[in-house]
């Protein structure tokens, strides 16, 4: 999905903020809690924990990566949609 979304022009800048290098696989995560400082609390516990299971993105190809914080609300939506839009064509009826 990713390598697609790569070809699509409005994806594009998108996947450019959200994803670092060629990875083979992308979780990502969401915080929904009502106050803000708790899903910024949340995201900095999140890069915590992959620092503290090994994964920095200085580090060798199978410990290669962490966390993107992705905070600014447009991007996040644009997330959204490209997800929405991959979800739309893996839908099997």
């Amino acid at each position: 999905m990713l390598a697609l979304g790569r070809e699509i022009a409005m994806f594009q800048p998108i996947i450019g903020t959200a994803v670092r290098g060629d990875p083979d696989a992308v979780l990502i995560v969401e915080f929904a809690e009502e106050d803000q400082a708790e899903n910024v609390r949340r995201l900095k516990q999140l890069g915590e924990l992959m620092a503290d299971l090994g994964f920095g993105w200085d580090h060798p190809k199978r410990k290669w990566g962490g966390v993107v914080e992705i905070t600014e609300p447009g991007l996040q939506t644009g997330i959204a949609e490209f997800r929405g839009r991959g979800s739309q064509c893996h839908d099997v009826r």
